[in-house]
Parts: C-alpha cells; structure tokens; sequence
C-alpha cells in the first residue's frame, strides 16, 4: 500500500501529508488512515455534480471493499453492475476494471478499505477469509439486514475515531475494530443486486478485451460497431467515465502486469500488450499504476 501513498503525494492528490504520522488529507476533502502496511481505510462524504465526479474505470493491484451509505451510485466490475442499498457491501478483487457510476447529482457517503491478501496474516499464518474476499468471482456483494448493518457501522466508526489520534496506539485499537468488522462480514447478510450492462456498452468493452493488443485505435473500435467516432465514445464515457482511448491504455497496462509477474521482460511485455514503443509503455505503466515496469516486476517476484 506505500505505491497508494506515494503516488497520490506525487500526483498533488494530497494537500496535506504528514509522513511522520499515518493520515493523509485528501483534496477532496477525507482523511485517508494508514492503519496497517497492507490497509489503508477511510470515511469518505462528497457532494458530487456531474462535473465535479472524477471516478472513472480502473484497476489496481489491491483489494477494494466499499461500505455503501448513501448516494445516488451503482458499482460497475467488468461487465456486472451492482444496485447499492445503505449498507451494501461492495468487494473488488485486484486487477479487475471497475468504478462507481454516478447516476444523479447527489450526497455520496461510504467508507473505503484498500488491502492486500497480507493483511490477514497473523504470526506467519494467515486466519480465515470472509467468504466476501476468498470467493473468486468478478466482485462480490453483501447486503446485511439492519442489525448486522447497525453493529458494522459502530465498528467503522469506532474505526475512524481511533485512526484520527494518529499514532501508535490508536492504529492499533483501529486494527482492532476493523479485525471484528471483517469477523461480522459473512453474518447474517444476502447477496446483494447485481445487474448486466446495457449489451451495446459491453459488446465495445469485450472487443477492447479482446483485442486490445492489435487495435489501431479509436476510430477502429468505432468502426467495427459501425459508430462515429464521436458516437462510441460518447457512450462509453456515459457509463465509465473514461475515454475509449484511456480505457485501451489501461487495459494494455493491466494485461502487462499479468505477463511481468509470469516472468516477461518489459520489452517483451510491452509490445505482447500492443505499445509501439518502450517509452510509451513506461510513461503509460507509470501513469496508471504509480511505479515502472521494473519497479513492479521486482516487488511482484
């Protein structure tokens, strides 16, 4: 979780860091906590606009569980759209597309966990995993009933309130509460409303999928679908909030991570992925994922 600091200081993400401590005040206006090596945790309360909401599709190579409060959103994961209630539990594992999709202007509430698999290991074993995170699907949803709901959110805010002290002992009675959030997960909660994209959305996200190493460019995909140019990717951006041509880029980013921990070269790795150039592709790896190629090929191994 260093790369998430770090690149969100380097990006001016950060109006206020304090490297000494384990809070970092987002521009937006949250405090991220560094509660753990592996975990970073937040409470997260915006008034977003159209204009003003700057979520779009991407990937990463954590964990994301999103406890859903409040807001006019749904949670697009590949092609699977999720229908939020108060409370919904939202887990993305790592390098799966996804974002939330703003629906209406509205007052967006919800706390934020970034982790790695790591975090759950204690004294070199690693406990059992919530049924929520173990299960390999393209994300998956918890919807608790109103007891279970009302016991998580005391947990969470017990969470936050020990984070703010910002030192030792408070990251530690934190962990404690996140610990017995996560325990609660399988309690007593339904699988939560999961819906499919509009065919006409996903058919242009498969053939990026797809064929993502050999397309030319954006006019191809617009081509192949028999749209304008303008047309794709005016939709496309309607439900992901990312260009047709920044989604090829971070699709080929991510299909090359896959290749760098299999053991590839980064030059092999880089025009297997469809980049024409070395420079391309480093300048591409960085603005996605926050470090080179090298960089991620050597924590990976």
């Amino acid at each position: 979780m260093r790369n998430y600091i770090k690149k969100r200081i380097e990006i001016g993400q950060y109006t206020i860091s304090e490297p000494k401590g384990f809070s970092y005040l987002n521009k937006n206006g949250w405090k991220d906590y560094q509660i753990h090596e592996h975990l970073i945790f937040s409470h997260r309360t915006n008034n977003y606009t159209t204009a003003t909401f700057d979520k779009r599709l991407h990937n990463h190579d954590y964990y994301e569980l999103v406890v859903h409060i409040s807001g006019d959103v749904e949670y697009i994961c590949e092609n699977e759209v999720s229908v939020p209630k108060p409370g919904m539990v939202f887990c993305c594992p790592p390098e799966k597309m996804h974002t939330p999709r703003l629906l209406s202007e509205t007052l967006y509430e919800r706390y934020i966990f970034y982790f790695d698999r790591e975090f759950f290991t204690y004294c070199g074993e690693e406990y059992p995993l919530p049924h929520l995170i173990s299960n390999q699907k393209n994300h998956n949803t918890l919807q608790p009933d109103e007891v279970l709901f009302a016991k998580l959110r005391t947990l969470l805010a017990s969470a936050e309130e020990a984070a703010s002290r910002n030192d030792v002992a408070g990251r530690v009675l934190a962990y404690s509460y996140i610990i017995q959030f996560f325990s609660l997960l399988d309690s007593s909660a339904d699988s939560g409303s999961n819906t499919r994209l509009p065919e006409n959305v996903a058919r242009i996200k498969k053939y990026i999928d797809t064929y993502y190493s050999s397309i030319e460019g954006v006019s191809e995909i617009a081509a192949h679908f028999f749209y304008s140019r303008e047309h794709a990717s005016r939709l496309f951006k309607q439900y992901f909030n990312i260009t047709l041509s920044d989604y090829l880029m971070q699709r080929r980013v991510a299909e090359s991570t896959r290749l760098l921990i299999e053991g590839s070269s980064v030059a092999d790795a880089c025009y297997a992925v469809g980049f024409r150039s070395v420079s391309s592709y480093i300048n591409a790896f960085r603005k996605v994922t926050g470090c080179l190629p090298s960089e991620y090929k050597k924590k990976k191994q």
